[in-house]
């Protein structure tokens, strides 16, 4: 692989000897950690351009389509370390103007960023601001599944990335037709997911032109 390729892959991740990801809905059911509002499939990424932590970028580089690896990624090349300084007292009353409840062991936004609410006492709110894998070891299982080499499916790719699973996508007349679902122009963000898988395909495939097709009723 180089950086820009398209491909899709697979993984699970276990922490600690635990599953706490994976694409396969056989392995999160089994594990216990399977949602039903979770697609579980190969995800589609831009070796080099979609955010995604350092070892798994630098172990699929060097994997080829159908390989099969297993890796360890230190903290520094995930999560990085914890920092003991992300480990806050924050007033409660900057919970109660943006009314949330602090309840210990949920995750909120703040400032945001994610944080972990450690506890609560006297107006006061201990807050962890650290990502819940910083420090950690990660083991994951991967598969390159597969490598899009036409334009066509550098477009399908793309759509899949930006408004998720559903959408289809075909090249015609110099311009890239994208047949949307339901559940993607009805997000509230479609405008700027449209935008931006416009400008998705003017810089890898070369086209400036895109079509979405809605059907309403």
């Amino acid at each position: 692989m180089k950086k820009q390729d398209f491909i899709k892959f697979s993984y699970t991740l276990r922490v600690d000897g635990k599953v706490y990801d994976t694409t396969d809905e056989n392995v999160a059911k089994e594990a216990g950690i399977y949602r039903e509002n979770v697609v579980y499939k190969p995800l589609p990424i831009i070796l080099g351009e979609t955010s995604i932590i350092k070892g798994l970028e630098e172990a699929l580089l060097e994997m080829e389509v159908g390989e099969k690896k297993t890796i360890k990624v230190p903290p520094e090349k995930g999560f990085g370390q914890r920092n003991p300084d992300l480990v806050r007292v924050v007033p409660k009353s900057v919970f109660d103007e943006n009314n949330i409840k602090p309840v210990p062991g949920n995750v909120v936004l703040l400032d945001g960023m994610p944080a972990k609410i450690i506890s609560v006492d006297s107006g006061r709110v201990k807050v962890d601001l650290n990502h819940e894998l910083a420090g950690k070891e990660l083991e994951y299982d991967l598969k390159i599944v597969e490598k899009a080499e036409t334009d066509e499916q550098k477009a399908q790719y793309l759509a899949e990335m930006v408004f998720g699973d559903g959408s289809e996508t075909k090249i015609e007349d110099s311009r890239v037709v994208v047949n949307l679902k339901k559940q993607h122009y009805y997000n509230k963000e479609i405008l700027a997911k449209k935008s931006a898988y416009l400008n998705g395909i003017k810089k890898y495939i070369g086209i400036e032109k895109a079509v979405f097709v809605e059907e309403w009723e």
